[in-house]
């Protein structure tokens, strides 16, 4: 079955992208994804400020935003970074797949061809922004397989205990970067 052929799985609006993604099994646990959820948040948080103030200078060029605005982004990022290198996880980022991400679900095409089985659960460490060295941590449940043409492997997950504030920090960064790809892709018109 070709890509155009593949059955519907995220519904809604969803970003297609070539992230770093890596998995490994995981048994459900719910303290571990409740301590990841604030980690996940505070990350997600950064990120909607990085892409707010990326979609602000594309779209809205002329509009002048505050200094204080400005300054608290920067300050965002430099804390985060600070502790990214503080913790010292300054391990190589894993492969880059082709991911496809919703709020309802996250499928990504595992090259090896060697995908995790139907209803096993997942710990996702999922790149975002190459800007940002720091994973978007999930626990997901692998809900369908589905082979591509070469020899890969499609692998739909659903979100395991995501919450409520991360599902919506999620949405808003998805529609930023859903934007900003729509944008990019119209060619420009002259005057």
């Amino acid at each position: 079955m070709n890509n155009n052929e593949r059955n519907p799985f995220l519904t809604g609006l969803y970003i297609e992208e070539q992230l770093p993604l890596h998995w490994s099994s995981a048994p459900a646990a719910v303290d571990a994804a409740t301590r990841r959820s604030e980690g996940n948040l505070r990350l997600l948080r950064l990120l909607n400020l990085l892409h707010e103030w990326d979609s602000q200078r594309v779209f809205e060029p002329d509009e002048k935003r505050s200094d204080i605005e400005r300054l608290e982004v920067k300050l965002d990022l430099v804390i985060a970074l600070l502790a990214d290198l503080a913790s010292q996880r300054r391990e190589p980022l894993p492969h880059v797949d082709v991911v496809k991400i919703g709020t309802d679900g996250i499928e990504w095409l595992e090259p090896d061809g060697r995908p995790p089985d139907v209803g096993e659960q997942l710990s996702l460490a999922l790149y975002l922004d190459r800007r940002l060295p720091a994973p978007l941590e999930l626990y997901v449940e692998v809900v369908g397989i589905e082979m591509a043409d070469d020899g890969a492997v499609w692998v739909r997950v659903v979100p395991s205990h995501w919450g409520v504030a991360v599902r919506d920090q999620l949405e808003r960064l998805i529609f930023r970067k859903h934007r900003r790809q729509v944008a990019m892709s119209k060619p420009l018109t002259e005057e």
